[in-house]
């Protein structure tokens, strides 16, 4: 990406490569790293050194530009001098977050294509090897540098920063030390505006992202728990539903697939999922799922109410949740799937469901013999199946 900045002072196009040269040139003797755990100091010189004997090993070694190289490992100095030797030759390093799991790791691996994968060194509560192997079975007894994987077809090379040789993998002090002749012209191949790094976040959810949809300002929120209040917030949910639709939009030109949104909101903000919903469906497209909790009552239902809130048809699945039916919220179906959860002086019970209370087959019934007998292992208990609207 590039930065706008009006000034006397201009913008310097170069690559991470580039800059690094530039600073070995002018500081040669001065230390870039210091690793005191490994007891490792390099100077600039010597980290470029190292950068550029490992970037030419890894392309004679049939890595080509543009090459996906994960980094899986804590803080080591093996770790920065990867990212540099990929910039100086045209590689991408992938960073993996160090307490990734298989699954996440997994989702890493297809989601690049990456074709090298750097493993730290094993520690008393993290051991990447063989956390690898179980991911990976074909790793253990294959010749380093010719992994053939079927889960991962793109993966031919692992190299770990352990001192100790490992079945299938290099170690990576083996791949330093080399001639760098090549560098210069894997150098001239660079663009300042190439790839030079994937950044998967820390977050665990693999590929599941958030959007949140803050709508303070138009929910009236200076005269909340008011009717006026409330009368505004509601008529705002009309233009607040069109408008995230069109940013809905926007990200479907990005690659967002809407059979894998699940749209998610309670009250006014379940009908806002339903005119979300409504919309995209006017314009030909359909969501996977909308959970409506609660949706909000006045306004959206009687005979004077918008029509264009929660709906069957509004997404694939519709699972609406009716605490406060005829109150608040409203108390018809409005989903391909509705609940009415019994509760203590309730207007709607679950149908198929007897209203009452049960004091026998409660904890407030502990006192009782059915009780105690509930609670001996293995016992079954007595249940009654609740029907389902939908």
């Amino acid at each position: 990406s590039y930065l706008h900045n009006p000034g006397s002072e201009p913008l310097t196009i170069a690559t991470l490569g580039e800059v690094l040269a530039e600073s070995a040139n002018k500081y040669p003797n001065r230390i870039a790293i210091r690793s005191i755990h490994e007891d490792i100091t390099l100077t600039y010189e010597e980290l470029l050194t190292q950068a550029d004997s490992l970037g030419c090993t890894l392309r004679a070694n049939g890595f080509n530009k543009g090459d996906r190289l994960g980094i899986w490992s804590h803080n080591m100095a093996g770790w920065i001098l990867t990212v540099l030797a990929a910039a100086r030759v045209g590689l991408i390093s992938v960073f993996i977050n160090p307490v990734y799991e298989k699954s996440e790791l997994s989702f890493c691996l297809k989601k690049t294509g990456m074709k090298g994968l750097i493993i730290g060194n094993s520690l008393s509560n993290r051991d990447y090897y063989n956390s690898l192997k179980h991911l990976i079975p074909e790793l253990d007894g294959c010749k380093p540098g010719s992994l053939i994987s079927e889960q991962f077809p793109d993966l031919t090379t692992i190299i770990s920063l352990e001192k100790e040789k490992l079945d299938g993998v290099f170690t990576f002090d083996s791949l330093l030390g080399n001639k760098t002749n090549q560098v210069s012209k894997y150098g001239s191949e660079i663009k300042p505006e190439d790839g030079s790094i994937i950044h998967f976040t820390s977050g665990t959810t693999g590929d599941v992202n958030v959007v949140y949809l803050d709508w303070a300002e138009e929910a009236s929120k200076e005269s909340i728990g008011t009717v006026l209040g409330y009368l505004k917030a509601a008529s705002n949910t009309q233009n607040i539903g069109a408008r995230f639709a069109a940013a809905l939009l926007n990200l479907l030109d990005g690659g967002l697939e809407f059979t894998k949104v699940h749209l998610v909101g309670h009250s006014l903000g379940a009908q806002i999922a339903g005119i979300t919903g409504n919309t995209l469906v006017a314009q030909g497209y359909i969501l996977q799922r909308a959970s409506c909790l609660d949706p909000a009552g006045p306004l959206y239902s009687g005979l004077i109410s918008f029509k264009n809130g929660v709906s069957p048809e509004c997404a694939k699945q519709v699972d609406v949740i009716h605490t406060d039916p005829g109150g608040y919220g409203i108390a018809d179906r409005a989903g391909t799937a509705d609940f009415w959860p019994n509760y203590e002086g309730g207007k709607t019970v679950q149908p198929g469901c007897l209203r009452g209370n049960f004091p026998l087959l409660s904890e407030e019934g502990n006192n009782n013999a059915l009780f105690k007998k509930k609670q001996k292992p293995f016992l079954p208990t007595t249940s009654h199946a609740c029907n389902l609207e939908g």
